[in-house]
């Protein structure tokens, strides 16, 4: 047994919240819980929004580079908080010896500062964005030249 709810007579499942019961019932024998599956999100949003970035500075005409990446930075950051809270919860249900309470708080704390980091470099891009169409509209509103 696996550890994960099981299904009652009735339909539902023996934990509240039916709908991440029935999500859990899907995952790979393999997976504990979701965590693993969730937690390699981030990093893949993370890589294409610097890659997109590097596109926007480098090739002329590239402003669907500069939304592309301001949406790909926040997209990382919510998965971010999203693989960390799987993770918090998940790390209930499997069981560690002892030892590895340390490597765990270690890890979440780890886990909580990426989070907030990928927040405020997602936040900063976004108001990085912002600020530059804000300035581009009173550029040509009053056709202001630098």
């Amino acid at each position: 047994m696996s550890g994960r709810p099981t299904r009652c007579d009735h339909g539902r499942t023996s934990t509240p919240g039916v709908w991440l019961s029935d999500v859990l019932n899907l995952l790979p024998d393999w997976a504990p819980n979701i965590h693993p599956l969730i937690v390699h999100f981030p990093i893949a949003w993370w890589i294409a929004a610097v890659i997109v970035d590097l596109l926007f500075l480098t090739v002329p005409r590239g402003a669907w580079a500069d939304t592309g990446a301001a949406v790909l930075y926040p997209a990382g950051a919510v998965s971010a908080g999203v693989a960390y809270f799987t993770g918090r919860h998940g790390a209930a249900a499997v069981h560690m010896p002892g030892m590895a309470n340390a490597l765990m708080l270690e890890h979440w704390n780890w886990a909580l500062a990426t989070v907030l980091s990928f927040a405020a470099v997602a936040a900063i891009r976004v108001w990085v964005r912002r600020s530059e169409e804000h300035t581009s509209e009173l550029q040509s509103r009053f056709g202001i030249s630098y």
